[in-house]
């Protein structure tokens, strides 16, 4: 932010009008990237769950099951 303060007024730096609106531009810029990331998020866990349910059957719960682990351990010598 001090270096916004400090371009206002110098030769290229812009207005205060001028960049108080780029930051706010830049802020909904972020709550839009915010929310198609969640968005993404959720789709990705939803998907998720759906292939668990289907691969590996539900829970007592009613939750979508998780894959066993097969636990192996290699070693060379």
């Amino acid at each position: 932010m001090q270096c916004l303060k400090a371009g206002v007024g110098q030769p290229g730096g812009g207005s205060a009008k001028e960049v108080r609106g780029q930051v706010e531009g830049l802020s909904r810029e972020t709550v839009r990237l915010r929310t198609l990331l969640e968005g993404a998020a959720a789709l990705r866990l939803g998907w998720a769950r759906r292939l668990y349910a289907a691969a590996c059957g539900y829970t007592a719960q009613g939750e979508p099951a998780l894959p066993r682990v097969a636990r192996t351990l290699s070693l060379e010598g």
